[in-house]
């Protein structure tokens, strides 16, 4: 029985997401991430503050983007987003245009792996200008729970 109702929702969840990808693609692409993003409807949105002037969470929309411009004063959004899929490659081009209407810095860093010193290192030094930033992937996975967890590893070391 456990998995007759294990496969009800995985395919419940595939019919999901493809209605939700036919729907962008067919329609327009910012009304429907606006409304029916999975992220709203199952309420996965997170945003967290990780040091002062550095926060880290799931994809912005054009809402969110205009908050963390307003309360947070965000001036740079880093982005683990891989455009070569093609249902990211939408949502890569959806926050290109967000964070140009809202003057903000895009930096895209696709497959990002907080494991590989050279790349986490690399953040670190965009991070060490101090310049209000947001991290995000599109959910709030691994990659963004280590690298949460070595920031603020690496400020207790600093005290």
């Amino acid at each position: 029985m456990k998995q007759f109702g294990g496969k009800i929702l995985r395919n419940f969840l595939v019919l999901l997401f493809s209605s939700y990808y036919f729907l962008m693609v067919a329609l327009n692409y910012s009304y429907i991430e606006n409304r029916f993003s999975p992220l709203k409807i199952f309420n996965l949105s997170k945003i967290t503050a990780l040091e002062k002037e550095t926060y880290i969470g799931t994809y912005p929309n054009q809402e969110d983007i205009q908050m963390l411009k307003n309360k947070k004063h965000i001036k740079r959004i880093i982005s683990f987003l891989n455009p070569n899929i093609p249902i990211a490659r939408e949502l890569d081009h959806a926050e290109r245009d967000y964070c140009k209407k809202a003057h903000i810095e895009l930096i895209n860093i696709p497959n990002f792996s907080p494991y590989n010193i050279g790349e986490f290192s690399a953040l670190l030094e965009l991070l060490s200008d101090n310049t209000p930033t947001y991290i995000h992937a599109y959910f709030y996975g691994n990659a963004l729970k280590i690298i949460h967890q070595r920031l603020q590893n690496r400020e207790l070391q600093n005290h």
